[in-house]
């Protein structure tokens, strides 16, 4: 199993299928699943899907290959999309992954990567409506700033932006409202990392490193304000749903369930986790050494 994700009354993961690694999606609510994609390629790996309403959004790659390319796929009308292709020499970093999210309209965001006449590596988000077949795009950065992590709800994309610095490595939380064409930063700290949103809820892991334990921050984009929700600094993971945000600290070998409305903790799952995703009603996680399990939170 790889790179699970969370929404409504579903999960999706990466698993075997056809040449290489496929996307599925398990209905929580029916019990039913299905192989949404497999890949086009033999050794190719549909590596991660993002679901929101009717869309989910897709990437597929290769290892030691230098493209990417983003698909959406319609669970109504079984559709699948092009949305867009990155091919570029600086993709084989490692430490370069691909980012997609979609909202319930069917408009996606990707990042798009290319190298630049002077060697520099110039990363893009760029948005494509799917029903109106109309492409823009959000930003663009240049080493050595990179977007790390994005992520889409309604008109709000949220996404990290790391800046290599002699001092190490510091991590920013930017926003980008599609209505207005408004972009500000809304966590900059330089602790900023791995953000996630619900409704208007952000919350991020505010830690000294992208690999490193720390706390978790909310942010309310509709008041303006933010407030750490922790203070123990032994975070690894986070994510939001509806009315709740959830989290996982590798040092207490927990899942905590945070209940926005009421502010109670509960534990929902224990094991050192190596991956956490929320959304909607579902919280989903894998744990160490058990990579053929997917633990799920799930409530009605």
């Amino acid at each position: 199993m790889l790179t699970p994700t969370a929404g409504r009354d579903t999960i999706v993961w990466s698993a075997l299928a056809g040449p290489g690694l496929g996307l599925y999606l398990h209905n929580l609510r029916t019990g039913e699943g299905q192989l949404l994609a497999e890949p086009s390629v033999a050794g190719g790996c549909v590596c991660r899907g993002y679901r929101r309403g009717d869309w989910v959004v897709m990437i597929e790659a290769k290892s030691g290959a230098s493209w990417w390319e983003v698909s959406a796929f319609n669970l109504v009308t079984e559709n699948l999309v092009p949305v867009g292709r990155a091919e570029d020499p600086a993709i084989l970093e490692a430490s370069r992954p691909g980012g997609i999210a979609v909202n319930g309209d069917g408009l996606v965001v990707w990042k798009d990567v290319a190298t630049s006449a002077n060697g520099s590596v110039v990363e893009t988000l760029r948005l494509f409506d799917v029903v109106a077949d109309q492409a823009s795009d959000i930003v663009s950065v240049r080493t050595p700033v990179r977007i790390r992590q994005v992520a889409m709800y309604g008109d709000w994309v949220v996404w990290n932006q790391a800046t290599e610095e002699e001092a190490g490595t510091r991590g920013d939380v930017f926003a980008y409202d599609v209505q207005g064409d408004e972009l500000f930063p809304i966590g900059e700290t330089g602790r900023a990392w791995e953000p996630a949103i619900w409704g208007t809820t952000v919350v991020w892991k505010h830690a000294a490193g992208p690999f490193a334990d720390g706390d978790v921050f909310l942010f309310d984009l509709a008041t303006g304000g933010g407030q750490l929700l922790t203070d123990s600094g032994q975070v690894s993971a986070v994510g939001a749903g509806e009315g709740f945000v959830a989290w996982s600290s590798a040092v207490e070998g927990v899942v905590v369930r945070h209940d926005l409305e009421v502010g109670t903790n509960d534990v929902i799952g224990r094991g050192s986790v190596s991956r956490l995703a929320a959304g909607g009603n579902t919280v989903v996680w894998l744990v160490d050494g058990d990579p053929q399990t997917l633990h799920v939170g799930w409530r009605r």
